[in-house]
């Protein structure tokens, strides 16, 4: 499975800066079978490349959805009917990005996570807290891990089905020995 963590932002605009600073702390002990990438503030210029994997996860700043510093993960089929003018901390949010993905690429399998840190607005100059940051990359592991689980669980489901078919196939007689 092809993951893909994607953190936009403004590493200088306070809580902007969580999506950049996550990737940035995930860096220095990469998550594995993921890919990390910093957009900065271009989400929808990344969009495109979402098609090329199976989970993409948009660590961001979103602005009314929550109380401010809390660190909250959600699944597509829960922010994805959020007002198409629901506030965010970019000029294209990442809901809006990820509805360009979807009307271009209606068939496409790529799931979404958005790892949130709901905020009450960015200032330019404001530090981001660390402890905000720490629990959103705990939050992207956790992501993850649940995958790499749910993994493990589909192929040994695999394996089962398929001994099961091994034990039905050699139950059925054989029509050339009835012959």
């Amino acid at each position: 499975m092809r993951r893909w963590v994607a953190g936009p932002g403004n590493p200088l605009a306070g809580d902007d800066a969580f999506g950049p600073a996550v990737i940035e702390r995930l860096r220095a002990a990469p998550p594995p079978d993921a890919e990390l990438v910093s957009p900065h503030t271009d989400l929808l210029g990344i969009t495109e490349d979402f098609a090329r994997f199976d989970h993409v996860v948009v660590v961001d700043a979103v602005l009314g959805h929550g109380t401010p510093g809390e660190v909250r993960v959600l699944e597509e089929v829960e922010f994805r009917d959020w007002p198409a003018d629901s506030p965010d901390a970019h000029w294209v949010s990442a809901l809006a990005s990820i509805r360009v993905f979807r009307s271009l690429h209606p068939s496409a399998a790529t799931r979404f996570s958005l790892v949130a840190l709901a905020t009450d607005g960015v200032r330019i100059g404001r530090a981001i807290d660390p402890a905000a940051v720490a629990r959103g990359a705990q939050a992207v592991r956790e992501v993850l891990g649940a995958l790499r689980g749910s993994e493990r669980d589909d192929e040994r489901e695999r394996e089962h089905e398929q001994d099961r078919q091994k034990v039905r196939d050699a139950s059925v007689p054989d029509e050339r020995n009835q012959r």
